[in-house]
């Protein structure tokens, strides 16, 4: 992509020799080459035993005048210009050139500047003094420059992010100089944007190919806006305004701002945390003191909650308290038991759709702006058959909203029914909502208003756009649970997992839709089941063809995640299957007899969909073909529903004893205690991955090793730490929605 070749040239210079003369006016006897102590200007290398005679599509490289004492008489470098027939979004040769004459020319400046009889300010002053000291190789100077951002490989591959060296620069402090102090290093990212984007309406190269960051190093007395100026104005003076602008510039260091929502995660730290000692300290006290007190059954099994509450006092206050002990929570985490009747496939399930989700997001995450080569590995990773596993990941969501579907139906059928259809549809939506909101709201806070203190380095910003933007604005869209129904800026991306909690919720606030005809006749029912799922087939096939949605998400525009990809009616199809499918079982007592014929048939068909759902379109996912706009908008409309029917017969199969080796692996008692930590791991996941990427100090060379790697770090990570939110916040949250039942039937 052409955005790319003005960025070459910018860095090129910084591994140029370049020719330095009067460096001030009364110091122009002493000329040295970079490298080169005490070599006269007469023994530096020019433009012509450079080599750079030999332009390329018009650069000329940084022909410097020996002799100038300032920027005026520097020899200009030409701009290069577009080859015919080659797109002004897509060639890369042009943007590197264009890159690269900046920075030539601008280095160039640096280097030879003379400011004569300027005022000066205390900016500029020590500016020239770290000049000077780098022309006279003094240490510390040197160690300015070289902590600058320097071209690397994997230019012409899509790199746009230029690190340098952010602790160097920090750990760096000059000498006095005129003002009579020195100053200290201060590293500044200055982001250029790419105003050849405007074409641009896939999202993955708008958020690859929207800006530039380069890494610099200059005087702590150097505020942002200066630094930002001086590079527009070099831009100007260029005549490359056009392609690039600098559009900001952020200082990096290790303060962090303290907004509103850091304030409220750490209250919500101190209070949880207070809760948790006190609770713990009055199980254990109950345990250990109280002779006879257990927390054990007969049978050896934790007591559930309700049997914990009952065997203790009955004093409200204290069972709180007791809500809150991580001795006990964490012994119910730990335990592999399930209670008999459990559908046990589903923690399997779960926990192996959260680790795939999370290697999904590991690629995303590195391609957009921590990959030195976005476009070669979009054009060479996916190129393999096996990454249609990470480009499908999307699917694993889906996978949720069927396992979501199904238990919605199973359990509450079951109840309606032994209780003669007498149900309480108010409680039903107010546990669900207390289900999900306190774990997911101490999980928003504290990540929006925490997570920059764990972060160090290039790419840690000290103040997150979003929790100004986004998350401070916006935060009532995540209560109501409607923030996946608001447009959104790639930039501005506000915990962008939770739109899914989003959706979840609206398909629990029409499930009854789809529960109360099955009261009447069960025909009604499935018939509501199946009025749904042609609605979305409808509804989504048409928004895909208006959009020219293409198969896949990467590559797709904007407009198919506002209106195909996020919106609960574009995805409501696997949620119906699995409430269709929990009528089924929950009909049959949880287990559905079937000929031995329709068990290899339903098998055979579920792997066979399964695989072509997500291998079956490989052309398009690798850029070697593409299916036409027709083939396209019926694959986007239909292809969510078969892979929520997959999901929905290994439950069927798994739980009526048709599993095999398969509901063998599912069932595997480790997958009990790690399948719990899904819903708190699905909140987290993505800060966890941020942590890990923004403490990197350069960008990676994305290969499916690296993603498979960071990936699984991810998962390891994110489970640690969902464990010390299920012990503290999700299972007391649960606790304490049982002491007020019991409470009220007291």
């Amino acid at each position: 992509m052409d955005y790319y070749l003005v960025l070459i040239v910018i860095l090129y210079s910084f591994t140029t020799a370049k020719q330095v003369s009067g460096a001030t006016q009364d110091d122009d006897s002493l000329l040295y080459c970079p490298g080169s102590p005490g070599a006269e200007h007469s023994e530096c290398p020019t433009s012509d035993n450079l080599g750079t005679s030999g332009n390329h599509q018009g650069y000329h490289g940084p022909a410097t005048d020996i002799g100038s004492s300032s920027l005026t008489e520097q020899t200009e470098v030409s701009t290069p210009r577009l080859p015919e027939g080659q797109s002004a979004v897509r060639s890369p040769v042009l943007y590197s050139q264009q890159a690269t004459v900046f920075l030539v020319n601008n280095w160039n400046d640096l280097t030879t500047w003379n400011p004569g009889n300027k005022s000066l300010s205390v900016c500029e002053e020590h500016v020239e003094q770290a000049i000077k000291g780098y022309l006279a190789n003094q240490m510390w100077a040197l160690q300015v420059f070289d902590a600058w951002a320097k071209p690397g490989p994997s230019l012409l591959e899509g790199r746009s992010m230029f690190a340098g060296n952010y602790h160097q620069c920090r750990g760096i402090r000059s000498p006095e100089g005129k003002t009579g102090k020195g100053f200290g290093g201060n590293y500044c990212v200055v982001y250029l944007a790419n105003l050849t984007v405007s074409g641009i309406t896939d999202i993955t190269d708008l958020m690859a190919l929207s800006r530039v960051q380069i890494g610099t190093c200059l005087p702590d007395t150097c505020t942002q806006e200066d630094i930002t100026q001086l590079f527009q104005e070099r831009l100007e003076a260029m005549n490359l305004s056009s392609f690039l602008a600098a559009q900001s510039t952020d200082c990096l260091s290790e303060e962090r701002e303290i907004t509103t929502f850091t304030k409220i995660a750490l209250l919500i730290v101190v209070v949880i945390g207070t809760l948790v000692i006190s609770g713990t300290a009055v199980d254990l006290a109950a345990q250990f003191c109280k002779p006879g007190s257990t927390n054990l059954t007969p049978e050896g099994q934790v007591k559930e909650p309700e049997q914990e509450i009952k065997s203790r006092t009955t004093g409200v206050w204290v069972n709180v308290l007791l809500s809150f002990s991580a001795y006990t929570n964490g012994k119910r985490l730990l335990s592999t038991s399930q209670a008999p009747g459990s559908i046990t496939v589903i923690q399997g399930m779960r926990f192996l759709t959260m680790a795939w989700i999370i290697i999904g997001h590991a690629y995303f995450m590195l391609i957009y702006g921590r990959a030195s080569n976005i476009l070669q590995a979009n054009a060479s990773v996916i190129r393999y058959r096996i990454f249609d596993t990470i480009t499908n990941m999307p699917l694993g969501v889906d996978s949720f909203f069927a396992i979501s579907g199904f238990l919605v139906s199973y359990l509450n059928l079951k109840k309606v029914i032994e209780s003669g259809w007498k149900f309480s549809w108010r409680r039903y939506f107010i546990h669900r909502y207390w289900r999900l909101t306190p774990t997911y709201m101490v999980a928003f806070v504290s990540i929006v208003g925490l997570q920059r203190f764990f972060v160090s380095g290039p790419t840690a910003p000290t103040v997150q756009p979003t929790d100004k933007v986004a998350c401070e604005k916006y935060w009532w869209t995540f209560l109501l649970y409607v923030n996946n129904l608001r447009k959104f800026e790639p930039d501005y991306m506000c915990f962008p997992q939770s739109w899914s909690l989003a959706a979840d919720y609206q398909f629990y606030l029409l499930s009854p839709l789809m529960l109360l005809p099955f009261y009447y006749h069960r025909n009604y029912g499935i018939a509501s089941c199946l009025l749904f799922i042609l609605a979305q087939w409808i509804l989504t096939g048409s928004l895909a063809y208006y959009f020219n949605a293409t198969i896949g998400t990467i590559g797709q525009p904007m407009e198919y995640f506002h209106y195909i990809y996020f919106p609960f009616y574009t995805r409501i199809a696997p949620f119906s299957l699995g409430i269709l499918t929990g009528y089924i079982m929950s009909a049959n007592n949880g287990r559905v007899t079937m000929d031995r014929c329709v068990v290899m048939i339903g098998w055979i068909l579920t792997a066979v969909a399964g695989l072509f759902v997500v291998f079956g379109f490989h052309g398009d996912l690798s850029g070697e073909y593409r299916s036409s706009l027709l083939v396209a908008s019926v694959y986007n409309a239909t292809f969510r529903t078969v892979w929520g029917a997959c999901i929905c017969w290994i439950i069927v199969a798994c739980t009526s004893g048709y599993g095999g080796p398969i509901h063998a692996f599912l069932s595997w008692s480790p997958f009990t205690v790690l399948g719990r930590l899904t819903y708190t791991g699905y909140l987290i996941h993505m800060s966890v991955l941020a942590v890990i990427l923004e403490n990197l100090e350069q960008p990676l060379y994305l290969n499916i090793f690296a993603v498979v790697v960071y990936g699984t770090a991810g998962v390891v990570f994110t489970c640690a730490l969902s464990a010390i939110l299920v012990v503290c916040v999700e299972m007391p949250t649960l606790n304490l929605e049982r002491v007020r039942d019991q409470k009220k039937n007291v």
